[in-house]
């Protein structure tokens, strides 16, 4: 018992920080010597809670997204993802997001800019709506708490405006384990997203988000590819399946 008191101990103190922490601090933060320090983050590292820097030092890792994925800080996975969703951005010129939940509510954590005019939009930090977003219908098919509130709020002529539609957006989006809109939320915005699961759970959802008319340039299948493929690598390495 007392190892794991030290160990949840040795979670709360790195998860508090603002930085990276070494093995001293660890230490003394915990009254121990410092081979037992070790010992305890290698063991934490191994089963990705923590994350071991280049400069040695450790910091939240992917596992601890599974404690808490609505509240917790979302670095560790930001960190895992950034290169990925880079490449995508450089290689298709469009922008890349990582979306997740706070509360009631959806929050882009994340983008890779590309080059189209949709850079700036939406920013970090930014709300998106669960019935009228590829993303928010990731939610609502793979996040069984989560419900989109009604009466559905109409922002353009494309929106879903009646639960029926709704549900079969979502059963479809279940079933291809990927979601496309069209025009929903803004007129001339498409974007197509995925699911990051670990152990069918949903931590986010990645996201692609064009011109409606550079989506149908490079179409749909490709969009709908490449979105899903880097989910899948995602999903892969928080199951540690993947290096």
């Amino acid at each position: 018992m007392q190892s794991v008191h030290k160990a949840i101990d040795l979670m709360l103190f790195v998860a508090g920080r603002s930085g990276p922490v070494g093995v001293t601090e660890v230490a003394e933060h915990l009254h121990l010597p410092k081979t037992s320090a070790h010992r305890l983050l290698q063991a934490l590292t191994h089963r990705n809670l923590l994350e071991h820097t280049r400069t040695g030092r450790y910091e939240p890792g992917l596992g601890m997204l599974l404690l808490n994925p609505s509240g917790l800080n979302a670095s560790p996975l930001i960190r895992t993802a950034d290169p990925a969703l880079r490449t995508l951005a450089a290689t298709l010129g469009e922008t890349f997001f990582l979306v997740m939940r706070r509360g009631d509510e959806l929050v882009v954590v994340h983008k890779a800019e590309g080059s189209g005019f949709l850079r700036a939009s939406p920013s970090v930090g930014a709300t998106i709506p669960l019935h009228a977003t590829a993303a928010g219908r990731i939610y609502l098919a793979f996040a069984a708490d989560v419900r989109a509130p009604e009466p559905f709020h109409v922002y353009t002529r494309h929106t879903p405006t009646n639960a029926a539609r709704l549900q079969r957006l979502v059963e479809q989006a279940h079933r291809d384990q990927c979601a496309v809109s069209v025009d929903e939320w803004q007129e001339g915005l498409s974007a197509v997203a995925a699911p990051i699961l670990c152990r069918g759970r949903l931590l986010a959802a990645v996201t692609v988000a064009c011109a409606s008319v550079r989506f149908r340039q490079l179409g749909e299948r490709q969009l709908t590819s490449a979105i899903w493929n880097v989910a899948k690598s995602l999903s892969a390495t928080l199951e540690g399946t993947q290096s």
